[in-house]
């Protein structure tokens, strides 16, 4: 969808034919739904807050299945800062009527209902803007359906490969070893989870613009790809290093000293960032290009090797040994997909010596700022990251100014 609507921003028959896939999809499967809910012996009640719920997969934010698809609009005119107030409102509705629970001495049934309410203004909203902003109606569509599951098809197949990446090494380790070896490594993992907004936030923005360039400036899109994995890097090696050095304290500090051990996987997921935001952008490179085929491929393979190292070393090494696995498994993938790149030329590796020299004076530096506090330490760290990155010309003078050109939009 994302790539489709920046080809051609004035055309919404793509998005609403989309739309009109995953509503009947909804419907078709609301049936099914109540039929096993009246077979289990669920209360009339309990019925009705399913189905609330249920419901709120078309209105909600959190549910990845109507409301991003709304969105999208949004993103490819650089306007996400509407969307993030939006979902804002829904989060602070949601908030105020949990807050209020004590004083009206509710329960569950409440806690349901308010679910769904608290969506409903969001949703509302999000609906006027696409209206307002880009004339949008929906429209029950289904011409070129069988040409959209074709398209989706891999993709379809690459999300269940990546949502089996994202949860077997636990699943693994629990069942070979322990729950507490999984709830050590499962800690770990959880303070990585947020960090992948990071690539998102950057993949986001520059999409629409890699798409526009396939027909103006074809050219251009090899500075911009370079540019953007010399970006990701630049973030995941920060935060590799900075968390690296008070991994423990950090564990400590959130999760408290029985989850002291889990600062050395954390500092392996954190590794793993670097190969992972390389993928994650790779895998939006093929959608933009139509050879979406490649992230099934890719994906089948990460999971290939990471199941088989997983399988392997597990037993001796614990929730290390599933740390490492995912270094592996991304690092195979991140060969890859850069293999894949070159061969369809998106991506041509170049490498300056600048680059190289404040990667090691971040290492060195932070090296002897580690004894400090860990607010001090994280604070001078970036502040002297940035200085280094400045004064060595980390990004050069034309990425500078592409720089302020996306963040004047």
């Amino acid at each position: 969808m994302f790539r489709e609507i920046s080809r051609n921003r004035q055309k919404y028959e793509i998005l609403n034919l989309a739309l009109s896939l995953r509503l009947i999809t909804f419907i078709v499967l609301l049936l099914p739904f109540n039929f096993i809910l009246i077979l289990s012996n669920y209360t009339s009640l309990e019925i009705v807050l399913a189905n609330g719920i249920y419901f709120n997969i078309i209105i909600s934010s959190k549910m990845i299945n109507f409301r991003d698809l709304f969105e999208i609009p949004f993103k490819v005119e650089l306007k996400m800062h509407l969307v993030a107030f939006i979902n804002t409102v829904d989060n602070i509705l949601l908030l105020v009527f949990v807050i209020l629970m004590p004083y009206l001495n509710v329960g569950f049934e409440y806690l349901c209902i308010v679910y769904v309410i608290s969506n409903i203004p969001g949703f509302l909203l999000l609906l006027f803007q696409l209206n307002n902003k880009f004339s949008y109606t929906f429209k029950i569509v289904f011409r070129n359906a069988r040409w959209l599951m074709l398209e989706s098809l891999p993709l379809w197949g690459f999300a269940i490969l990546i949502g089996i990446f994202s949860q077997l090494d636990i699943l693994i380790l629990n069942y070979i070893k322990s729950n507490a070896e999984a709830g050590i490594y499962g800690a770990a993992s959880r303070l990585t989870m947020p960090l992948g907004l990071v690539p998102v936030a950057i993949i986001t923005t520059i999409f629409p613009i890699i798409i526009k360039n396939q027909k103006i400036n074809p050219q251009k899109n090899l500075e911009i790809i370079r540019f953007v994995n010399k970006l990701l890097f630049f973030f995941s090696f920060i935060l590799a290093v900075i968390f690296s050095f008070k991994a423990q304290e950090l564990c400590i500090l959130i999760f408290g000293d029985e989850f002291r051990d889990s600062y050395q996987p954390f500092i392996l997921l954190m590794w793993a960032n670097v190969f992972m935001f390389f993928n994650n952008f790779a895998f939006d490179l093929f959608a933009a290009f139509s050879i979406q085929k490649y992230n099934i491929i890719v994906a089948l393979i990460i999971v290939i090797i990471n199941v088989s190292l997983l399988l392997y070393f597990v037993q001796d090494y614990t929730y290390n040994a599933a740390a490492g696995a995912k270094i592996l498994a991304n690092l195979g993938g991140s060969i890859l997909v850069f293999l894949i790149l070159a061969k369809n030329n998106l991506y041509k590796f170049s490498f300056r010596i600048q680059e190289f020299i404040w990667c090691v004076i971040v290492l060195l530096v932070l090296y002897f700022l580690v004894s400090l506090p860990t607010i001090i330490f994280i604070f001078l760290s970036v502040v002297i990251i940035a200085i280094a990155a400045y004064l060595l010309s980390f990004f050069t003078k034309d990425e500078y100014t592409f720089i302020k050109n996306l963040l004047g939009k």
